[in-house]
């Protein structure tokens, strides 16, 4: 590029002293002596580093840094044992308790009064063991024998005997003949419908007869009461 600058600087000149620029001019132009063009030493030209674009804020802020990864330290705890620790002492609670109050007692279960109580039960062993009988007396208020009194006598499995009256001779006398097996009879002043009159009477029969224990006539007494 500077060679071809001076060679285009060189040409004006030349032209310029031979009155180019001065045409239609009477002057004679001088010959000048020959000037030699100068002489340029070649050199090469140094290329102008670009300039390194420096990272900006921005930049910095949204490239991620890689940081080293963080190892949290977990402590190593050794167990150690405690003394125990005494529980306190129980304390009793006491509630109040309600005192109960009191209840009328029930009313009392009335008694039924029949017109007929029991005024005698006994074995009989004078008697011996000529049959097995239930006998006995019917008396009224006075303690007089009361003939034309109804009887019944039936066991606990449900043998009925039919009632029987007392008699006239001996007055106020009954007797029923029972069965020679071991069982226990019912015995009960009944009236013409069969309602219960009195108190009903258990007798147990063994079927045996031991003088003092175990006798084959069973007496009951019956006493008219109202």
């Amino acid at each position: 590029m500077l060679i071809i600058c001076a060679g285009v600087y060189w040409v004006a000149q030349s032209v310029r002293t031979a009155g180019v620029w001065g045409i239609g001019s009477a002057e004679v132009i001088t010959p000048t002596p020959h000037i030699a063009p100068p002489t340029f030493t070649p050199f090469s030209v140094r290329p102008t580093p670009s300039p390194t674009p420096s990272p900006t804020l921005e930049s910095a802020l949204l490239t991620p840094t890689a940081q080293p990864p963080i190892v949290a330290a977990i402590p190593t705890f050794a167990p150690t044992a405690l003394p125990p620790t005494p529980l306190p002492p129980l304390v009793p609670v006491f509630f109040n308790t309600p005192t109960p109050r009191p209840t009328a007692p029930p009313p009392p279960t009335a008694t039924p009064t029949f017109p007929f109580q029991v005024a005698l039960q006994t074995p009989d062993f004078e008697r011996g063991c000529a049959g097995y009988y239930i006998y006995g007396y019917v008396y009224d208020r006075n303690g007089n024998p009361l003939p034309g009194v109804r009887v019944h006598v039936f066991d606990i499995y449900g043998n009925d005997i039919p009632p029987v009256v007392t008699k006239t001779e001996p007055p106020g006398w009954y007797d029923v003949v029972i069965s020679n097996q071991r069982d226990t009879w019912i015995v009960e002043v009944v009236d013409e419908a069969g309602r219960q009159l009195s108190p009903r009477v258990q007798i147990l029969n063994t079927g045996n007869f031991v003088e003092g224990q175990e006798a084959c006539w069973h007496r009951v007494d019956f006493r008219q009461s109202r």
